[in-house]
């Protein structure tokens, strides 16, 4: 395993985006551990880094489906001016690291998307959403398909919650 997480390690470290080490491999460790039946979801903006750690540690594991929800949900403020170019190169990047095979990725409105869902969701990372009403309207709305056993990460969080 630990030549999987170097590996991991030197992959992400090219990526600019600010997750450390020990964050990536808290989220390929949780991949890794999610059951073969179960699905990764993760939903934000962009973020190549926290994906590849994810894709890596499901390869490392069950080798679990991870869907990479680019949201553009409602609750939303951040858009992707370019999503063609920037799905290219995200696209790009999951190849390079060879994991395209197992990240399905698609620009979608997460509301939307946890409507039609019927798949049991192992892990849930919920990513660079930023404002607190943005992360739980996601959580909301996909609690219904998290598995008994399910793991939530939220990462990117730049206003502190008010818990409610």
């Amino acid at each position: 395993m630990e030549v999987d997480i170097e590996e991991t390690r030197n992959i992400t470290n090219r990526i600019e985006n600010g997750l450390s080490d020990v964050e990536g491999e808290l989220l390929y460790s949780l991949a890794k551990n999610v059951h073969g039946d179960q699905v990764i979801v993760a939903i934000g903006k962009e973020d190549a880094e926290s994906t590849l750690w994810v894709a890596k540690g499901s390869a490392a594991g069950n080798m679990n489906r991870v869907y990479s929800i680019r949201s553009r949900s409602k609750a939303m403020v951040v858009i992707e001016a370019d999503e063609g170019n920037t799905n290219a190169e995200f696209i790009n990047k999951l190849e390079r690291a060879g994991v395209d095979t197992i990240v399905i990725t698609s620009y979608s409105d997460s509301e939307d998307t946890s409507r039609k869902w019927k798949d049991k969701v192992g892990l849930l990372l919920i990513n660079n959403l930023f404002e607190y009403e943005d992360i739980k309207h996601v959580f909301i709305n996909w609690e219904r398909h998290l598995s008994s056993d399910a793991r939530v990460v939220i990462c990117g969080i730049h206003q502190p919650a008010q818990i409610e």
